[in-house]
């Protein structure tokens, strides 16, 4: 009876050692699959902001005033005058006077100026205005004392039509837009320490983990400014051709509009003939002479402005995209340094933790 009662108390410790044992394992397990032991580590990186895509609108682009060349009106108003009248018709005092001072001027001139004056005709026309050809030394010295001529003529002659982007041509600097680089980014600074526990290598590997994902936000930042830096400055090239060439086509336009009035003075001048004004006719003839010369120039000299001009516009707008590129680089460097102290401070922090928990043991 005693055996069997031994027996009986062996079969139940063991069965009790048994039941111990599934008990234990499955503890072990489930402390394994749900249980992180860093995971206060990880928890300190959480809160650090991610980086805010970067904004980058496109600045306002405004187009140049080129002015023009423009006939003038008071040259006008003495074809009307006369055309107006017709063969019998009475030429007004102030289309006379107008043409007496031309006749004044031209008296302190050369003869052989006033010579070319009545000789010319449409093609004497086409070669003034034809601004690949050399001025002879007669239309050159005409051209320098229309340079100093009073209002009274030169109110008789085209003009240029300066804008105010024209005036202060002289004054802009140009900027320079090359060797320029970009502020202040030598590459990100990681925290590189020597590890001396688990515990640690979890807190870095956190802190690893969102120092890239910080560093993806910037080179996706840096990729927007890049792209449209170079957009824009493809931009400010295609803007350029193009204004040269509605420039070209002005110019074309502008010549016509003169050549167009320099015939209108010669027809001017055969009516003279006609009406028996034989005097008003040699001074609009040598009117015209000198509109053809004043025009050539101020054709020449409002299309070299302008293509100075066009020039300043383009490295101008060149130039506020660095400026751009620059501002919004510095702003993406400011940004990630701000989040690179914080997870620098957290890592310090977590570390500090591991310590404190004896997670090294």
């Amino acid at each position: 009876m005693k055996n069997q009662f031994l027996h009986f108390q062996r079969r139940a410790s063991m069965w009790s050692l048994l039941l111990l044992s599934l008990l234990l394992v499955n503890c072990g397990t489930e402390d394994v699959d749900f249980i992180d032991p860093y995971e206060f580590v990880n928890e300190d990186f959480n809160d650090i902001p991610n980086l805010a895509e970067i904004e980058d609108a496109d600045p306002v682009i405004i187009e140049p005033e080129v002015g023009s060349v423009d006939n003038s009106a008071e040259t006008q108003a003495i074809i009307d005058d006369i055309l107006n009248a017709g063969p019998d018709g009475e030429i007004s005092q102030e289309s006379r006077t107008k043409l007496a001072a031309v006749g004044a001027f031209t008296a302190d001139l050369p003869a052989s100026i006033n010579e070319r004056a009545q000789a010319l005709d449409a093609a004497g026309i086409a070669s003034i205005m034809d601004e690949s050809t050399p001025l002879d030394a007669d239309l050159e010295e005409l051209a320098a004392a229309l340079a100093n001529a009073p209002e009274e003529i030169r109110m008789l002659l085209p003009r240029i039509n300066f804008t105010v982007d024209l005036e202060g041509l002289r004054a802009v600097t140009n900027p320079n837009t090359k060797n320029q680089v970009l502020p202040g980014f030598d590459g990100f600074n990681v925290v590189s320490q020597t590890i001396s526990n688990p515990c640690e290598e979890a807190a870095y590997e956190a802190y690893e983990l969102r120092i890239e994902e910080l560093i993806e936000q910037a080179d996706a930042n840096y990729f927007i400014i890049e792209s449209n830096y170079a957009r824009r400055l493809d931009e400010a090239d295609v803007r350029y051709e193009e204004r040269t060439a509605l420039q070209e086509e002005r110019y074309a336009e502008s010549k016509a509009a003169i050549i167009a009035t320099l015939e209108n003075l010669l027809l001017t001048a055969q009516q003279l003939e006609n009406m028996g004004e034989t005097e008003l006719a040699t001074q609009l003839r040598e009117l015209t002479l000198m509109y053809a010369v004043a025009a050539r120039n101020a054709l020449i000299e409002w299309d070299i402005l302008v293509a100075e001009l066009l020039i300043n516009f383009m490295e101008q707008e060149k130039a506020q995209a660095l400026e751009i590129r620059e501002r919004l680089t510095t702003q993406v460097n400011t940004d990630f340094e701000t989040v690179e102290d914080m997870a620098d401070a957290r890592l310090t922090t977590a570390v500090n933790n591991c310590h404190n928990q004896g997670s090294g043991n």
